[in-house]
């Protein structure tokens, strides 16, 4: 997720407006006359925007070329004002030819129910409801800010979690790379929220800086972007696992061509590590985020810190 930027300009486009690049596979989005990647990533992220208690929840779909034919690596949170618990499961699957282009064709497993027919997948996490989401179609989502092989959408859509349908924003990025494109994050900050009823997704690294806004005006899904923001730290901690001595905990994002100016602090929220580099161990969080000033504003922390 750590691109150079394309786009410096602020861009409002209605939902009628479809990129050339989003076309379908039946009805559902698929990149059409593509060169094969070697690594494969969807991530979904839904947050909840309804009248019941705000809920999060991610799931990040990954698979690449292997020497068999292609290994995976799926994740789901179910994140709140609490320590996100997790599903976490990898594998390989021999297959002759070429890879999956899609999630939904991928191997199902214990806690991954993949249904090709249907375009849905039932996740299990231990200790929290059963989640089923099924995918949107073409024509529900909106691109946002997208570059090269890696694409950002949303779309105003809803969940079931045990039982119960959740309404709210579900944002997507979709990359497809080949395997001289993969590198490490660095300093890295990803940030969907929501506040007085719209979506907006932050990204910020040494090398990029952009905000999207989805909203809408009636019945029609908007969209805009720029570049013109600044996302400072104001609060951090130290980590002895990862014997890291600066975690950043809080935050203020400031848009000014939007109006936006939030300060914020992670609340519940899951880590995990990994490499080591120059600070520590490379160090990965999803948490909840909510505004301190002014409030309202709440949505998920992904923070990677990889030197």
């Amino acid at each position: 997720m750590k691109w150079s930027l394309f786009l410096l300009s602020v861009l409002c486009l209605p939902l009628n407006c479809t990129s050339p690049k989003a076309e379908t596979g039946g009805t559902f989005l698929h990149d059409a006359g593509q060169e094969r990647a070697d690594y494969y990533s969807d991530y979904f992220v839904f947050l909840s925007d309804d009248a019941l208690p705000d809920l999060i929840v991610p799931m990040d779909i990954n698979w690449k070329t292997s020497q068999k034919g292609y290994s995976y690596e799926y994740k789901a949170w179910y994140g709140g004002d609490w320590a996100w618990p997790i599903s976490y499961e990898t594998g390989e699957v021999e297959k002759q030819g070429e890879l999956p282009d899609e999630w939904w064709e991928l191997k199902s497993s214990d806690s991954f129910q993949m249904d090709e027919e249907r375009k849905e997948c039932r996740l299990f996490i231990t200790g929290v409801p059963e989640i089923s989401f099924d995918l949107p179609r073409n024509e529900e989502w909106k691109e946002g800010f997208s570059r090269g092989r890696v694409r950002n959408y949303a779309c105003r859509w809803s969940i079931t979690s045990g039982g119960v349908e959740r309404r709210g924003w579900l944002i997507y990025e979709r990359i497809r790379l080949k395997a001289a494109e993969k590198r490490n994050f660095g300093r890295f900050h990803w940030i969907p929220l929501v506040y007085h009823h719209q979506l907006y997704h932050v990204v910020s690294s040494e090398d990029e800086s952009q905000a999207t806004n989805w909203f809408l005006k009636g019945d029609s899904l908007y969209v805009k972007s720029t570049s013109d923001f600044s996302l400072s730290i104001t609060g951090s901690e130290s980590d002895s696992a990862s014997q890291r001595q600066s975690i950043p905990t809080q935050l203020r994002i400031s848009i000014p061509v939007w109006d936006l100016d939030l300060e914020m602090h992670k609340t519940g929220g899951q880590v995990g590590y990994g490499a080591e580099f120059s600070k520590g161990l490379a160090y990965y969080r999803q948490s909840m985020l909510r505004s301190i000033d002014p409030p309202g504003a709440y949505g998920m922390w992904e923070l990677i810190l990889e030197d």
